[in-house]
């Protein structure tokens, strides 16, 4: 695991007019390696899946992936769709945001 990941998670604030506007609030850092996936398109927009593996965290642990967090690389940011426990790693299931 040779790759620096922020894992950040989603907080909605007031945006002042009555809706919200969506921040990421960096928890940590974990160490991982990122694999391409499939490219698949849906209404003229790719979607490019990946798996990125990381360390495993204790369940409960604030500074474990989970669906709807996602992992930052710098200025690209993958959304974690599903993590799945893999022994001594978890291997969190991803597309990249365009």
């Amino acid at each position: 695991m040779n790759r620096p990941l922020t894992l950040e998670t989603p907080m909605d604030l007031p945006d002042g007019m009555g809706g919200v506007r969506r921040q990421w609030r960096a928890l940590g850092r974990l160490w991982g390696d990122v694999s391409a996936g499939t490219v698949r398109e849906v209404s003229g927009v790719y979607r490019v899946s990946v798996r990125v593996r990381v360390r495993a965290v204790p369940e409960g642990s604030a500074s474990r992936p989970m669906r709807g967090q996602r992992l930052r690389d710098g200025t690209r940011a993958f959304r974690i769709r599903a993590v799945t426990d893999e022994g001594e790693n978890l291997i969190c299931h991803a597309e990249e945001e365009t």
